[in-house]
């Protein structure tokens, strides 16, 4: 049984309450209040995130934090499995992302660095004009994105 209660949840101040078995209130000065898991791997301690207390209720937190502890006593990481589980979704939603999506993102990522405008401009009328309208509408994992050869991926600006 945990030491904590939905009221002293709820009444908690900045600080770090323990509930036992490594679940942990965190709060902020904000008075913002988060899950965390605290465990040891390798001789290392590890902070798994559990959610906010204003979406996760104890009960849940307490739920997840058994469901980790399973993980860790079977031999598995949690935070590798959510990181290689994170991974998996943006490898998924890059291979749903066209050339030219991957292309106006990539450009509004690198334009604070630019010097001017300009740079950005020059590069959106030269992609419009020569890239779009061939391989534009391909998906970025298409194995023919690049016509000309290669085809192993694409960095605009030379990284």
């Amino acid at each position: 049984m945990g030491k904590l209660t939905a009221l002293k949840v709820k009444n908690a101040k900045p600080g770090k309450y323990g509930d036992g078995n490594g679940l942990w209130l965190y709060v902020d000065k904000t008075g913002a209040k988060r899950w965390v898991l605290r465990y040891m791997r390798n001789r290392r301690a590890r902070e798994i995130g559990l959610g906010s207390e204003a979406v996760v209720s104890l009960t849940d937190a307490r739920k997840e934090a058994f469901s980790a502890k399973l993980q860790i006593s079977k031999g598995e990481d949690p935070l590798e499995i959510r990181k290689q589980e994170e991974a998996r979704k943006q490898a998924e939603a890059a291979k749903a992302m066209t050339f030219r999506q991957a292309a106006v993102e990539c450009i509004a990522d690198r334009q604070p660095g630019w010097r001017n405008e300009k740079h950005a401009a020059q590069w959106m009328s030269t992609l419009e004009h020569y890239a779009f309208p061939v391989i534009g509408d391909n998906r970025v994992h298409h194995p023919d994105l690049c016509p000309y050869g290669g085809g192993t991926g694409c960095t605009l600006g030379g990284d």
